[in-house]
């Protein structure tokens, strides 16, 4: 029942890892994590063999019991498929206050670091045994952490209903960490119960190891649920009540004419949203997209692409890995993508006219074609189908003007476009006058 031993310090670099090969650890270490024993290849051990925890986002994601630097941790595992081998970092490393209540050493464990034998010392110490207890003034810790984090007159009305702190104090000063008293009380920076957007953790607590224990609100937004292959959900972020920002794209049905519109609204989304778990995590990002596809067309395609991204994380590769976005995102453009979009904007580029709606509609709507049609604006032909569009009046006057030479024509977009509002200006000036003398 130990940890496996790492050799040498845990860095932000890839750390091999000897997966243990029998289910040891026992059940208040273990916590939620699952052992799962592959049958052996040629007499080989088999690699997959060991610890497994399932994450919202991630099922089937392999853990292990390490100790490194003399402490014992559980950590994320990730396969290297080049070299074929399980890995770790210190990034990877799973706080001791998690939700997969995966453990540590019990005190009554002689793993444990803080562990008394108290028959041994029953045994050598002179007179009368007395009960020893296994740490000396917690229950004046517990009430003096308590005190000092929990009542309190700052932050929000002492009557507002907040959620329970004391229970978090208590699991850390079980787990040997002291309660720092010289930070703000954490009630004062929790919002009270009724406010919708949960706060980032709230550290309560640190060991003289450097180890923090964090005060996690539970309250807020329920997660939405995203159906997946095999009966399985995955939930994501809700996209209200302190979750996601801005405006959401529209539901995408299988519209090819309307996938790139939908691309476009979802990227500006995912901007806004850019310091979210949902948008910053490329798996999570995956699920958050598919929440915003719906209908008879899209569901097959949603549990298609659900199946290849288990299988990209079941397969070792880390969650934070972009390779998960980016499939997704040439998956969708190969099955939704108008093929002929390009094609029928440059189409309507060389048809459009400078007609009643403005010179400035005509313009931007003249750049924006170009744009869908993937053509450059400093292109010859480009600047060709302008002059061709624009009124013919409006042409005869720019090459009339000082400013224009026949011997060096202007040769990029930018300068055809400010010498035709410069004439279109003259003009609408010239209108004017005119009008002021026919009133005359």
């Amino acid at each position: 029942m130990v940890a496996i031993v790492l050799l040498g310090d845990l860095t932000n670099e890839h750390k091999k890892v000897n997966r243990r090969q029998v289910n040891n650890l026992p059940s208040h270490v273990k916590g939620q994590a699952y052992f799962k024993d592959y049958s052996r290849t040629g007499g080989s051990l088999n690699k997959s063999t060991g610890y497994y925890i399932n994450r919202p986002n991630q099922k089937h994601c392999a853990v292990e019991f390490i100790k490194v630097d003399g402490e014992d941790y559980w950590t994320a595992l990730h396969w290297n498929t080049v070299e074929e081998f399980w890995y770790t970092a210190r990034p990877a490393l799973i706080p001791r206050n998690n939700k997969w209540n995966l453990g540590w050493w019990s005190l009554n464990d002689p793993q444990h670091p803080d562990y008394i034998d108290t028959e041994q010392i029953a045994e050598t110490s002179e007179g009368p045994h007395l009960p020893i207890e296994a740490h000396p003034g917690a229950h004046k810790e517990i009430l003096a952490g308590g005190l000092h984090h929990i009542a309190t007159l700052q932050g929000a009305s002492p009557l507002s209903p907040q959620e329970p702190i004391l229970p978090q104090i208590e699991e850390a000063i079980a787990q040997g960490i002291s309660i720092p008293l010289d930070i703000a009380p954490a009630a004062a920076v929790l919002p009270p119960l009724t406010q919708g957007p949960p706060t980032a953790p709230i550290p309560v607590a640190t060991s003289a190891q450097g180890n923090t224990l964090s005060y996690v609100p539970m309250s807020g937004p329920q997660p939405i649920q995203v159906a997946a292959s095999g009966g399985q959900t995955i939930p994501v972020a809700a996209a209200s009540n302190g979750g996601l920002k801005g405006t959401p794209p529209q539901p995408f049905e299988g519209d090819r004419n309307k996938s790139h519109a939908f691309l476009v609204a979802f990227g500006i989304f995912r901007f806004t949203n850019q310091k979210n778990e949902a948008m910053s995590n490329p798996a999570t990002r995956v699920t958050t997209a598919l929440t915003y596809m719906q209908g008879n067309m899209m569901e097959p395609w949603k549990e298609k692409q659900m199946t290849k991204l288990e299988a990209r994380i079941t397969g070792g590769v880390m969650d934070t890995e972009e390779i998960h976005w980016m499939e997704f995102e040439q998956a969708f453009k190969d099955s939704f993508t108008n093929a002929n979009r390009k094609q029928e904007a440059f189409n309507s580029l060389i048809k459009l006219k400078h007609g009643p709606d403005g010179l400035d509609i005509f313009i931007a709507e003249f750049k924006r074609l170009a744009t869908a049609a993937e053509v450059q604006l400093d292109d010859h032909g480009t600047i060709y189908h302008f002059k061709q569009g624009l009124k013919p009046g409006l042409m005869q006057a720019i090459i009339a003007s000082n400013a224009y030479t026949p011997q060096n024509p202007w040769t990029t977009f930018k300068e055809w476009e400010d010498n035709a509002r410069s004439c279109h200006l003259k003009w609408i000036h010239g209108q004017e006058f005119k009008r002021q003398n026919d009133n005359r």
